[in-house]
């Protein structure tokens, strides 16, 4: 979000969520906004300071969890997954 990046910092969460709070946060089955994601923090910590647009990226991808990652246990490195390469070692079935 562009905006987080040319915002001044230090800042409160009070302040993120004046100015952002709308901001749509695009998530793999839908999306959300930032004060739907950072609200839940707030009511949990209080009042909150963030030192850096860094900060503030990271707080909200530890908030959204699950809701923000594609397939489970997916990977496009390539290669054969744990099941598979277990798999393998076993002798093939004669027939």
């Amino acid at each position: 979000m562009e905006q987080l990046e040319s915002h001044e910092y230090p800042t409160t969460l009070e302040e993120l969520l004046a100015a952002y709070g709308d901001a749509e946060l695009d998530l793999v089955d839908g999306s959300t906004t930032l004060r739907e994601v950072l609200g839940e923090q707030s009511e949990s910590t209080g009042e909150q300071r963030y030192e850096s647009a860094e900060e503030v990226q990271q707080s909200v991808l530890n908030m959204v969890g699950e809701a923000a990652v594609g397939r489970e246990g997916y990977s496009d490195r390539g290669g054969e997954t744990p099941d598979e390469s277990a798999d393998s070692d076993e002798e093939p079935e004669s027939v």
